[in-house]
């Protein structure tokens, strides 16, 4: 193991789901994860259950509506760690869940195109000041 040895990593929307298995799985391969997501209990649980399986991982709070919040998570990763090396991009609202296009509201929709393409952006072009020095992987 150990393909990714002291590569800071950082998962978007690791709190639940494929996001918790991405996280657990860089640091099963020897990266530092920042887990990431608006439920601070559930990132908190997540980071501590990867450092209790002898990984290394932090939690950071972060929204992919909130712009600041996407920033700040870049600058205190590179800022804690001296750089970004992975960026997984896995953060996103799926789709409406208010039933069929008929019934999903105008601003449901666009919710989800600020979450899922808008804070995905937001996320790439905050993160690639701290990747450009050494390089980096950015997995969408």
């Amino acid at each position: 193991m150990n393909r990714l040895k002291d590569k800071v990593a950082i998962v978007t929307g690791s709190t639940s789901g494929i996001g918790i298995a991405i996280a657990q799985l860089y640091a099963a391969e020897g990266a530092i994860v920042t887990v990431c997501g608006r439920r601070a209990e559930k990132g908190e649980a997540v980071a501590q259950e990867i450092r209790e399986a002898g990984g290394r991982a932090v939690y950071h709070y972060m929204d992919l509506m909130d712009p600041e919040s996407i920033e700040k998570l870049m600058k205190d990763t590179a800022e804690k760690y001296g750089r970004i090396d992975i960026l997984v991009n896995n953060a996103a609202n799926a789709s409406p869940k208010d039933g069929t296009v008929e019934e999903v509201t105008l601003e449901q929709w666009n919710e989800v195109f600020d979450s899922n393409l808008r804070g995905t952006f937001v996320a790439v072009k905050a993160a690639l000041p701290f990747m450009k020095e050494h390089g980096g992987s950015i997995i969408m």
